[in-house]
């Protein structure tokens, strides 16, 4: 059945209300790098293309005069290729990426003299770690939302298991976060606010119409308790 939603997968974030931390938290991850040659110097006007193979939607840009390249509002859903290409240069691919959201990974490449057909293609087996990244948060990612056992099948039960939360009433949204009040909690899916009420006037309970997702639609559930 997790197949057949794979178009409609949410990234969830739970956050420690605060005006600085939503906005700055989203869904989507911002992808960087620089784009060097074998003796260490940058390489401007190469081309960079990602695309997401799960999706099927392609992003091309070009290194600047520092031989750097950025992508922004990436979805985190799927698998990554990255290749880059610059005249008199071996293209070089990077396959079988993956990437969480709110993360900003810094992926590099060294390209060395070559012609289009001698391509390079370096397969990634892992995540990579979000270099510049300074948020303090819990990830629960697709392989444990899809093989831990949830009571009732609700993402707040892996909120919970963030730490520094604590249960304080019935109902799945009665929680806490490093001491702060229950209503200073918001959750985000893929970027976009998820109350039903205003949440200055929100008894705790986040379970609502528009808060009790299915797990067959969650991708992954990120808690962000500071992002200083």
């Amino acid at each position: 059945m997790r197949a057949s939603f794979r178009h409609l997968l949410l990234s969830l974030v739970v956050v420690c209300l605060t005006s600085a931390i939503v906005a700055q938290t989203g869904t989507s991850f911002t992808l960087q790098g620089t784009v060097t040659d074998s003796t260490g110097a940058v390489l401007t006007n190469a081309k960079v293309t990602v695309r997401n193979i799960s999706l099927g939607i392609t992003r091309v840009v070009q290194t600047d005069g520092n031989g750097h390249y950025l992508v922004a509002a990436l979805d985190p859903t799927g698998t990554y290729e990255i290749k880059v290409e610059r005249d008199g240069f071996a293209p070089q691919t990077k396959t079988g990426m993956t990437f969480l959201a709110n993360t900003s990974p810094a992926v590099n490449f060294e390209l060395r003299p070559g012609s289009v057909s001698e391509q390079v293609t370096i397969t990634e087996e892992a995540p990579l770690v979000a270099t510049t990244k300074s948020d303090v948060d819990h990830i629960m990612d697709e392989r444990k939302v899809s093989e831990l056992p949830v009571n009732g099948r609700n993402f707040f039960s892996y909120v919970a298991l963030a730490p520094g939360a604590v249960a304080v009433g019935g109902g799945s949204g009665n929680l806490t976060l490093n001491g702060q009040g229950r209503r200073q909690l918001t959750i985000l899916a893929d970027g976009v606010t998820n109350q039903n009420r205003e949440i200055r006037t929100l008894s705790g309970d986040l379970a609502g119409a528009n808060g009790s997702f299915s797990l067959d639609v969650v991708k992954e559930v990120q808690v962000v308790t500071n992002n200083f």
